[in-house]
């Protein structure tokens, strides 16, 4: 029953089992033919028996099987190549998205420019820091020719802020107003007020007259110039006398408002200097004689310090000063401004060599995808031609056993068989890289190199410039 039932089923199991289509299961882009299913498929040991007695051969050698299996073979070459050419048209694409020696070029030329962009940058922060430089120089002309003019010979002793000295004078005030507030409002009929008044008026005419003094009067005592001295000497003493008469006067002011009125005592103040310049009977004229006194000297030796000693030697001084903390401060911010930009251009660069030596790769991987896809399609129609010759030896070998022939055949005395090879793309195998990214990298490369470069040459003329002039100062301060 078994026996009958595989003698039934038998070539129909067997033909499930055979792969569909006449392939293989694979993997593969050509996945490579089942020659026994084909076989059995074209039942070329039937066909063989049939075809032994009356077998008709055409022009070609062949007859109707064997143009049937090199028909069959052809479709499935055909279908090979369908898909090789899909496949190369796919790298073709994807190879043309990446761009020719257009972009090439294109990423030189921008290479070349964004480093003499960069040059031009650093000659104009150079020409920026010269400019500064000069106006150190003029400065220094000026301050070296005012000390030869003068015969200095040292520093300049300007303090580098008058902040304090205004403290002292304004301290001075307020104290000096206190204490001139309490003695006048002790023999004034209006008390504290009117002592606050006089006391105001006292203070202004004395802080005055002695900052016009220290300041104004007394630098020009040492005056080089003797025309200056002339002046100088008498009008300090004639304004140092003022002040200690006024307080003279302020003083038997005072003295005489313990007897009198106030507006009597004004009138009767100046007679009594006159009379006896300090012939104070009251403790508090001496005391207030005294508290301007003081007031008056420090507030001259204040105004005197807010300035070096020598008239005109400190504005020189400061400008000069002044100079060079503009070009250490220009200088900071041209360097930082530079590094900022050779930062930004060199990451520009950086940037394009990566994108460069990420085109050079995918093409790269594009041309050896290309090279084994054609690889695969010449294995694959050798595969195939194989097959052919196997398929058709089959079948002549076929007829030489078929006991029916009239003629015994020799596989081996038949022509060989071959498929028809369409054209491959022989360039595949041996297409690389192309080097237009290998010489768009080289000059980007080249590029980045020339930043740095033009970056170091800058820094270094700006440490030199700096040096120049401090060498400059340092013989204008020994001039």
């Amino acid at each position: 029953m078994i026996d009958a039932v595989r003698q039934i089923f038998g070539g129909a199991i067997q033909r499930i089992d055979r792969y569909p289509g006449g392939y293989e299961p694979s993997a593969q882009t050509f996945p490579p033919l089942d020659r026994e299913s084909l076989a059995f498929d074209l039942d070329l040991e039937r066909r063989a028996r049939d075809a032994a007695r009356g077998r008709c051969v055409g022009a070609d050698g062949l007859d109707e099987v064997e143009r049937e299996i090199l028909s069959l073979v052809e479709a499935k070459r055909k279908d090979a190549y369908d898909v090789y050419t899909e496949r190369l048209s796919l790298y073709a694409e994807r190879e043309a998205r990446l761009g020719g020696d257009g972009v090439r070029v294109a990423v030189e030329i921008e290479a070349k420019d964004a480093v003499a962009d960069f040059r031009v940058e650093a000659d104009r922060a150079l020409g920026r820091m010269h400019a500064r430089g000069n106006a150190v120089r003029e400065h220094q002309r000026e301050l070296r020719e005012f000390r030869r003019a003068h015969g200095l010979r040292r520093p300049g002793r300007r303090p580098e802020s008058r902040l304090l000295n205004w403290g002292i004078l304004l301290m001075l005030a307020v104290a000096e107003i206190v204490f001139n507030t309490y003695f006048f409002g002790e023999g004034s009929e209006f008390g504290l007020v009117g002592g606050l008044i006089a006391g105001l008026a006292v203070t202004a005419g004395n802080i005055g007259v002695c900052f016009v003094l220290g300041r104004l009067v007394v630098p020009f005592v040492g005056h080089r110039r003797i025309g200056h001295r002339l002046w100088a000497w008498p009008a300090a003493a004639l304004l140092a006398g003022l002040v200690v008469g006024f307080h003279l006067v302020v003083g038997h002011f005072r003295d005489i408002t313990n007897t009198v009125s106030p507006e009597e005592a004004g009138a009767l103040a100046w007679p009594a200097f006159l009379a006896a310049p300090a012939g104070f009977s009251d403790f508090y004229a001496w005391m207030l004689f005294c508290v301007g006194l003081v007031a008056a000297v420090v507030a001259t030796v204040d105004a005197f310090r807010m300035d070096d000693p020598y008239p005109g030697y400190g504005d020189v001084t400061a400008r000069f000063d002044r100079a060079q903390r503009n070009f250490m401060k220009a200088r900071g911010k041209i360097v930082d401004d530079l590094t900022r930009r050779k930062n930004e251009v060199v990451d520009g660069l950086r940037g394009k060599l990566d994108d460069c030596a990420h085109r050079r790769e995918t093409r790269g991987e594009i041309a050896g995808g290309r090279a084994r896809l054609t690889r695969q399609f010449r294995e694959h129609l050798d595969h195939l031609e194989g097959a052919l010759q196997a398929l058709i030896l089959a079948y002549r070998g076929a007829l030489g056993r078929s006991p029916g022939a009239l003629v015994p055949v020799d596989p081996a005395g038949f022509p060989p068989v071959a498929l028809v090879r369409p054209p491959s793309d022989d360039g595949a195998e041996r297409q690389g890289p192309e080097d237009g990214e290998a010489d768009a990298m080289d000059a980007l490369r080249r590029a980045v190199d020339g930043v740095a470069a033009a970056f170091e040459a800058a820094y270094g003329q700006f440490d030199q410039l700096k040096a120049t002039l401090g060498k400059e100062t340092a013989h204008a301060a020994d001039a």
